[in-house]
C-alpha cells in the first residue's frame, strides 16, 4: 500500500490530563516530554510524547 494516500487526524490535548487519564485508568506513566515546534514549517503548538504501561504484576 506504499504510495496510496491515507487520513491522518490530529488532536490537540493537554498533556498534564491525559497523564492524569492514564494513570486513573492504572497506568504507569514511564516518561513524558514537551517540545516547542522546531522546524518552520511545523504548526506553532507545542508537542507533548508520552509513553505509558500497564503496572507491573506483583
Amino acid at each position: 500500500m506504499l504510495g496510496q494516500p491515507v487520513p491522518l487526524d490530529f488532536h490537540f490535548l493537554d498533556p498534564a490530563a491525559v497523564r492524569s487519564q492514564l494513570e486513573e485508568a492504572g497506568l504507569v506513566v514511564e516518561v513524558g516530554s514537551e517540545r516547542l515546534p522546531t522546524y518552520p514549517a511545523e504548526a506553532k503548538t507545542r508537542r507533548a510524547h508520552v509513553i505509558a504501561r500497564k503496572p507491573l504484576p506483583g
